[in-house]
């Protein structure tokens, strides 16, 4: 079995319960080891079928090529899901993807104990603006 990361976008005029029951309904189709991330209600890029923001889900799961193939189908026919993606990963990736989790695990909480402590955050430096391409 090899593992594999779904993205999928829910639309934002989905309501909170229908949005819950989509992400369990894709969970379970996943199987038991599925981990899913709720990333919240981001604003797109640009506009996607005249919406402009949806609910993000990231979601981790081990299986075969038949049940990214069954989920695919399903994502493309149910009416919530606006965009999703599938992406095989590799051992490296999933490291990867562990120590980037654990990094901004650590952040939060030091930023958190900071406004606990009363410190203000340290000033960021500014950035000198890119220089324009020169024409020859």
């Amino acid at each position: 079995m090899r593992k594999y990361e779904c993205l999928y976008i829910i639309a934002s005029n989905v309501e909170e319960a229908a949005r819950t029951e989509l992400i369990n309904k894709f969970q379970k189709m996943a199987g038991t080891g599925a981990s899913v991330e709720k990333w919240g209600l981001k604003k797109f890029a640009t506009p996607i079928d005249y919406r402009k923001e949806g609910f993000y889900v990231l979601m981790n799961f081990s299986g075969d090529v038949e049940l990214v193939k069954k989920m695919s189908g399903l994502m493309n026919i149910t009416e919530g899901v606006v965009r999703y993606m599938f992406v095989g990963k590799d051992d490296k990736q999933i490291a990867q993807d562990i120590a980037r989790k654990q990094a901004r695990r650590e952040a939060r909480a030091a930023r958190e104990a900071q406004e606990q402590t009363g410190e203000p955050r340290p000033e960021r430096p500014e950035r000198k603006p890119a220089k324009p391409p020169v024409a020859e």
